[in-house]
């Protein structure tokens, strides 16, 4: 079953120009680095070590992304700037209750 990558977002690093709402070209790279380090370490923890079947970062969007596929079939999709943090906390924490769910768990252990 095929789903929607979950969106990750990581205020304060590094904010795109608000004028046009994205990162300009020369910015690109230095933000795709952030996020090799970013999801590297994330894939490297001891609880994802296993988990992850694919990562990798789309470097020339204008908004870069890390995406992280994991074994379950779960898309994470992880960029630096913005301020949704808060609403992104509420939708993910939805999404992932909804998989759990589909899981046979019931995701009580989700704060």
């Amino acid at each position: 079953m095929a789903c929607d990558p979950l969106p990750c977002s990581s205020p304060g690093i590094q904010e795109p120009d608000v004028t046009v709402g994205f990162y300009e070209p020369r910015e690109r790279p230095a933000i795709a680095r952030i996020l090799d380090r970013i999801s590297s370490a994330l894939c490297r923890q001891k609880e994802m070590r296993d988990e992850v079947k694919r990562q990798f970062v789309i470097r020339n969007a204008r908004m870069p992304v890390a995406r992280i596929t994991l074994t379950c079939g779960l898309v994470i999709d992880l960029s630096i700037g913005g301020a949704s943090g808060p609403q992104v906390r509420i939708y993910l924490l939805r999404r992932m209750r909804e998989a759990w769910e589909l899981g046979g768990s019931k995701g009580d252990d989700i704060n």
